[in-house]
């Protein structure tokens, strides 16, 4: 199993940042809409596509049914820098400033693959959601 963890460890009222690790080792920051934040709490990933991104990217799907609403449309993991155009997404990327992150396509490729891989060898991919 692959387990993604993201801290958010900075929410001020309009702009939430965190940390991204991969089973312990840190991989990138980011970045949410804190009105639009993903509420916290352990999802299922899977690579869908999305209309908003253009391709495929992974998605969050609650494992629990504490966010129904979720299930079908769940928040997407994507390439971006700035949070104020998007909602119930987290961007990737090396942070700059609250709510910006830069180098995310340097951030996304790779943990893009790594999911990828991990699905195509038959492991579950996790991510838990917390707020320190």
């Amino acid at each position: 199993m692959l387990t993604i963890q993201i801290d958010r460890h900075r929410i001020k009222p309009e702009t939430c940042d965190g940390t991204l690790s991969i089973d312990g080792l840190y991989i990138c920051d980011t970045a949410e809409h804190t009105p639009h934040r993903v509420p916290t709490g352990t999802y299922r990933i899977e690579l869908r596509f999305s209309s908003d991104a253009h391709r495929k990217v992974p998605t969050l799907i609650p494992t629990d049914d504490c966010h129904p609403a979720l299930h079908d449309c769940g928040p997407i993991i994507k390439v971006g820098n700035g949070v104020y155009t998007i909602g119930n997404q987290i961007l990737v990327g090396r942070y700059l400033a609250p709510g910006i992150v830069i180098h995310s396509y340097d951030a996304f490729l790779p943990l893009y693959d790594r999911i990828n891989n991990a699905q195509r060898r038959g492991h579950d991919v996790m991510a838990r959601i917390i707020e320190t």
